[in-house]
């Protein structure tokens, strides 16, 4: 099969689901849990196509069409390290400032 088909391919699943989900949802934009079920396992096609057209490896997140999916496990994560690496950062800028004082007032009173 060539790329062009795989993309082809890709493209119709993708329709299908995005189709799928646009009749099944809900008064409140829910699914069912039978549709939930149905949609996620269209979604996965869409996702495995996808994979094998680009040969990508999986990191938690993947693009459908022009919306970029990305686990709520993942955005965690890289919200827990910018909060650490923030905290970290102060914490350093406080261990320098509280030294600097400390020699200040030495030079003063000593």
């Amino acid at each position: 099969m060539t790329i062009q088909e795989l993309r082809e391919k890709r493209t119709k699943a993708w329709d299908e689901a995005r189709n799928f989900l646009d009749s099944k949802r809900n008064d409140s934009g829910l699914l069912s849990e039978e549709d939930s079920a149905k949609y996620d396992a269209l979604e996965n096609t869409v996702v495995d196509l996808g994979d094998d057209t680009f040969g990508q490896t999986s990191s938690g997140s993947y693009k459908l069409g022009t919306a970029i999916k990305v686990s709520e496990e993942l955005l965690n994560r890289s919200y827990l390290m910018i909060l650490l690496s923030i905290f970290h950062h102060l914490c350093l800028n406080l261990n320098l400032a509280t030294k600097l004082w400390h020699l200040v007032t030495l030079n003063i009173t000593g």
